[in-house]
């Protein structure tokens, strides 16, 4: 019978891999119980979801301008397209351009609602208007409180 030798250099690289092998193995996650976390207390505030979904407000192009009720504010939050277009909406308060927004013609339906989201008002008596520039799809979103 031969005896069995084993090269030196493949011992060495046997060893490696078994050691490099057993760290990784070992690795584990330490898993922290969740009532070791400390959370501050949060105050929660419950807000009548109706009043603000009255006063809502959304102002496209197919139905002209916006006039803003008196004692009223229209707070704009959000401008976009309502279709699959390439197009931009132009917003106009009292024929001062403020804003515009433009689709892009990606995957989906294209349609695109920009955030308002730098505190743009109209007061009271004021008209707002969007113009789509050859499109009637522009949209204006926004919500009313008391001036």
């Amino acid at each position: 019978m031969r005896p069995i030798a084993i090269h030196p250099g493949s011992a060495l690289f046997g060893a490696g891999l078994l050691a490099l092998v057993s760290i990784a193995v070992s690795a584990q996650r330490t898993v922290t119980p969740l009532g070791s976390y400390y959370a501050p207390p949060v105050q929660v505030e419950i807000v009548n979801l109706d009043d603000h979904i009255r006063n809502a407000v959304v102002i496209d192009e197919i139905n002209g301008p916006y006039v803003v009720p008196p004692g009223k504010i229209l707070v704009l939050t959000g401008l976009g397209i309502s279709a699959n277009l390439v197009a931009p909406a132009y917003l106009y308060i009292d024929d001062v351009f403020q804003a515009n927004a433009t689709a892009s013609s990606g995957p989906g339906n294209g349609t695109n609602t920009q955030n308002l989201s730098f505190g743009l008002t109209a007061t009271a008596g004021q008209v707002v208007r969007l113009d789509g520039a050859g499109n009637p799809y522009g949209r204006a979103y926004g919500y009313l409180i008391d001036a």
